[in-house]
């Protein structure tokens, strides 16, 4: 069955929140991007740049890398998308 999904997330200032009351769901800690320019649609094949993405994040959460710590990331299972996520873990 091919369909299509949608999805939404709402974010706002801890500040905010606390002024409303709210108990946080989840703190983004930290942010990495990258820009490789590999292709269009798919991102340079031997991941080395998502694993700078993820080092990034984890300066910018001021966070160090600790070998066998659990780590969730999205990793697409349909062919070559899913490779790049894969080799990303060995450049961390």
């Amino acid at each position: 069955m091919i369909g299509e999904g949608a999805g939404v997330l709402v974010l706002e200032t801890l500040a905010h929140g606390r002024k409303r009351q709210a108990e946080p769901l989840a703190v983004i800690k930290g942010f990495g991007m990258t820009s490789d320019g590999y292709n269009v649609a798919l991102p340079d094949p031997n991941g080395k740049w998502a694993a700078a993405a993820i080092e990034g994040a984890l300066k910018d959460a001021e966070l160090n890398r600790v070998k066998g710590s659990p780590f969730n990331a999205c990793m697409m299972t349909l062919g070559q998308e899913s490779r790049p996520d894969h080799f990303s873990f060995h450049f961390i």
